[in-house]
């Protein structure tokens, strides 16, 4: 058996359940996954993002090569530092447990793994020592266009998580924010839906589920709901 074969075996194995021995063949091995058949690559990282062991599956992702090899860009997440008020981990980290707080929704998995993704381009420190990421929203969703276009997804996919990396922090729980929010997502209540639970799992993301910050975004989203359900009558 061929290196080439020997890894699209490790591959398999690994969707079943990873094997410590698979992942570490896997990462050993990582110039010959350009030469793996770019389907069957995606397929393995779909499936890997959809497994209900979400967390078991990004480890076995991050340990074997495979993400950084898929996506270099997020390595440059590691180590990258965040305000201490807002946040407990780096930003690879902190993108980790979004991904994790997710449900089993490709589009929300992918989105999530990517709506920090232009935080190292944009990264500030001032004086002071306050950290800033303005407009990590909008050049993210160039980056992540970039990204998911050279992985092979549809157009369909790349625009609709596109749509809510630039989204992720913009909007208020008020009406008129609201109505800008549903025209700007094209008036589909089911993409304002699947937004206001990004804006969830990034907030989870960051201090813990049961921090004082989920505790308000929590409350935030039931504002931003009660508007909703005007519109669900």
């Amino acid at each position: 058996m061929s290196n080439k074969e020997r890894l699209v075996e490790a591959l398999n194995n690994v969707l079943v359940n990873s094997n410590n021995e698979d992942v570490i063949f896997i990462r050993n091995n990582l110039d010959v996954l350009s030469e793996c058949n770019k389907d069957t690559l995606k397929k393995f990282f779909d499936e890997m993002l959809v497994k209900e062991d979400i967390g078991a599956s990004l480890k076995a992702l991050v340990k074997s090569g495979v993400l950084f090899f898929l996506v270099p860009e997020l390595e440059r997440l590691v180590n990258l530092e965040q305000p201490i008020k807002y946040h407990q981990h780096d930003a690879f980290n902190h993108t980790i447990e979004a991904v994790k707080y997710s449900e089993n929704d490709l589009v929300l998995r992918l989105t999530m793994l990517l709506h920090d993704i232009a935080k190292p381009d944009t990264y500030n420190k001032d004086e002071e020592g306050k950290i800033t990421f303005y407009g990590h929203g909008v050049k993210g969703e160039g980056m992540a266009y970039r990204i998911l276009n050279r992985l092979g997804y549809d157009k369909s996919v790349i625009n609709e998580v596109c749509m809510y990396i630039r989204h992720h922090m913009d909007y208020a729980p008020t009406e008129k924010s609201f109505n800008k929010m549903l025209k700007e997502l094209g008036n589909d209540i089911g993409k304002v839906d699947k937004l206001l639970k990004v804006k969830l799992y990034d907030s989870y993301a960051s201090k813990g589920k049961d921090s004082d910050l989920a505790d308000n975004a929590r409350r935030i989203d039931s504002e931003y709901r009660k508007i909703l359900s005007k519109y669900q009558r």
